[in-house]
């Protein structure tokens, strides 16, 4: 099965094995998104590119797995009395509709018990996604000559792939911080058990935006100076202030979450903080945040804790978490 991560600026691709000894990456494709281009809004460019890519790359693999992502997903965490399955189902939805402003008939909406609370209550983590998102999603996937297996959001997706690759994961509390082109996912997970997710409009654009503008140069040409810090000298770039004009909303985010889950008695303390997704390689972004909220800060690259073949860059690791996160969900099933 194919894990395919749709993202604003690229499409993610991965393929996975397994064996007594764990997981094995067999492909890994990281591609342009046609559509993020200005004015090309055709949804047949991007099956056309998707269509291409599995054709070459994953021949024998018709099923696939991928996932919605952004601040469009409604995320809530209840603590619901323990009952039978039919009954929490209800009580869930009654909790929802108290709760949620948007008309949940118009959304695809699912829930999780995450654990069982020292009241004898189930904490409950329930999500809601926009039919028209998720349709849209579907479409395009199938109309590329594949088959849907499953549907995840991005939380999930990048969650798992960290609890299935990194054997600490069951020793330590982390807040897995997947940025991206466009927003960040927000997951808190202790001892390999998902606790808390929210998303955040602040991703690698918000940062090359902000270098763009000092520099009155063109984005692309902003991301570029980004990933060179040995020009930084030469043209006057500090990015210690370009991080500290925009990138508050995401660390407030990310204090929030932590306050909740602690005040909830979700976990009882933080270890340290996660870096993965494709715009989590900005230099210097792990030692400002680690400054800023007092904790340990690292990148995380789910290729350095699983075997790989030749295929995949291990430079391109980080991009590859919801990619990944999804495809090994063709074991998880069940």
């Amino acid at each position: 099965m194919i894990g395919i991560d749709v993202g604003t600026k690229y499409i993610k691709f991965a393929s996975l094995d397994k064996n007594e000894q764990g997981y094995s990456v067999v492909s890994t494709v990281v591609a342009l998104n046609p559509l993020q281009g200005p004015g090309v809004k055709q949804e047949a460019v991007l099956c056309a590119r998707i269509r291409s890519v599995a054709k070459e790359m994953f021949p024998f693999d018709k099923k696939a797995a991928a996932s919605i992502g952004g601040c469009q997903i409604i995320a809530r965490n209840f603590d619901i009395a323990s009952l039978g399955e039919d009954e929490m189902e209800g009580a869930v939805q009654i909790e929802a509709k108290q709760s949620v402003s948007a008309d949940l008939a118009t959304m695809y909406t699912d829930f999780q018990v995450l654990s069982t609370l020292e009241s004898g209550k189930k904490d409950i983590l329930f999500v809601g996604v926009p039919t028209g998102i998720v349709d849209k999603q579907v479409h395009v996937i199938e109309n590329s000559g594949l088959q849907i297996e499953l549907m995840d959001i991005d939380n999930f997706a990048s969650a798992n792939c960290y609890c299935a690759f990194d054997k600490t994961s069951n020793d330590q509390t982390v807040v897995l911080l997947n940025i991206g082109h466009s927003y960040t996912n927000i997951s808190v997970i202790d001892a390999g058990e998902l606790r808390f997710v929210r998303n955040v409009n602040f991703g690698g654009a918000n940062v090359c935006a902000e270098v763009a503008e000092v520099y009155n140069i063109a984005p692309e040409s902003a991301e570029e100076l980004i990933k060179r810090p040995d020009l930084w000298n030469e043209m006057g770039l500090n990015i210690k202030n370009i991080l500290r004009k925009r990138i508050p909303d995401l660390l407030e985010a990310v204090y929030r979450s932590m306050e909740y889950c602690i005040g909830r008695k979700k976990i009882v303390n933080v270890d340290k903080i996660l870096l993965t997704g494709g715009a989590s390689n900005i230099p210097g972004m792990e030692y400002f945040m680690s400054e800023t909220l007092g904790l340990t800060v690292e990148r995380w690259n789910p290729l350095d804790h699983v075997a790989c073949g030749a295929n995949p860059k291990k430079e391109l690791g980080p991009a590859l978490s919801v990619a990944l996160g999804l495809a090994v969900r063709e074991w998880q099933k069940s």
